[in-house]
């Protein structure tokens, strides 16, 4: 088992999501494992990317995975987007990941 993953009472596997202590612009609260459109500025120019919230051990926080779920790309500090929005979870909604 994952550090997300935990039997419950009745033997069942279940998921156990980590509220980040953000909310998106809408509100929402943004746990471990949503996938966000996640804004950030790019030369005076606002730029949104798809991406999935993880925690980065190395660095203690959590950031945003932009690139391939299992692939090339690159952990970003949550902090330096302008705005997120959650999208979805990657536990509810696997196709998410594609």
């Amino acid at each position: 088992m994952d550090r997300a993953q935990s039997s419950s009472s009745s033997g069942r596997s279940v998921v156990l999501q980590q509220f980040i202590g953000l909310r998106d612009w809408k509100g929402a609260p943004i746990f471990e494992g949503h996938k966000v459109m996640a804004t950030y500025k790019e030369e005076d120019v606002d730029v949104s990317s798809p991406g999935i919230v993880q925690w980065y051990d190395r660095e203690a926080m959590y950031g945003i995975w932009l690139g391939e779920p299992d692939g090339a790309g690159e952990l970003w500090p949550i902090l330096k987007f302008r705005a997120l929005e959650v999208i979805g979870n990657i536990y509810e909604t696997a196709e998410l990941l594609n």
